[in-house]
């Protein structure tokens, strides 16, 4: 059996790796000394762990602030991609950098409006470590299920950060810090007009609010490598 990874209220899938905005790139354009050959392809799933897990206390060790290489006084950005997309009621949220640093993270906040109030917030982060600065990439991906297919705005806000740490005199020193902001939405369809249940006519219907629709929160674990269902429960429903 292969992996298996919940949908519910957020479903977090970190994918990287074949993507297009993953893809390589031999030369970056950002400001710094360091070699573009140490450029490295990092993903997340929004645990927070990071791709490339190290110890926060490994870094390069100096004996004095004046032994730390002048080139390490520099850390980037290049905002790849920041993005939110509705697949029905569904939103599939996306966000990717470059940096030049050892340490690299991306937030993502999301809000969903529904008549103008918000009805639904999610945050998933990733955190990416290396030894040696240099210019990485790093991107984070996940889902999240709403409970409408209609009528309703979903807002993203995007946090980068990089960061270059070095060790001086058995200190674990923040050398340089540079942090971008991003921000972007996008709309699901417009919902059709409410049906009269009375039947309309000469006004002898019963009223009566609602559409009598009933609408379920499901949560469901799939095979990532298939897509498979492997299994689903029923969190709640109600009648609109």
């Amino acid at each position: 059996m292969g992996r298996m990874n919940p949908w519910s209220g957020a479903l977090l899938a970190g994918i990287c790796l074949g993507l297009p905005a993953c893809e390589e790139r031999s030369d970056p354009a950002a400001p710094g000394e360091l070699p573009a050959a140490q450029f490295l392809v990092s993903s997340g799933d929004g645990s927070g762990g990071g791709s490339n897990p190290i110890p926060g206390e490994d870094a390069p060790s100096y004996s004095s602030e004046t032994d730390v290489p002048p080139e390490y006084g520099v850390s980037g950005i290049i905002v790849r991609q920041n993005s939110v997309t509705w697949y029905g009621a569904a939103i599939e949220g996306f966000a990717s950098m470059d940096y030049l640093g050892n340490r690299g993270s991306i937030a993502l906040d999301l809000s969903v409006l529904h008549d103008y109030s918000t009805v639904a917030t999610n945050h998933v982060e990733e955190k990416d470590s290396h030894f040696l600065p240099a210019w990485y990439r790093m991107a984070l991906q996940y889902w999240y299920l709403t409970a409408r297919d209609c009528g309703q705005v979903a807002n993203q806000n995007a946090h980068f950060e990089a960061k270059t740490v070095v060790i001086v005199n058995l200190a674990l020193l923040e050398w340089t810090d540079e942090k971008k902001n991003s921000t972007t939405g996008a709309e699901q369809p417009a919902c059709a007009p409410p049906v009269d249940p009375g039947g309309g006519g000469d006004g002898g219907g019963s009223g009566g609010g609602g559409t009598g629709e009933v609408w379920c929160m499901v949560s469901y674990w799939y095979d990532v490598e298939t897509g498979e269902v492997l299994g689903y429960d029923i969190l709640f429903c109600w009648v609109e």
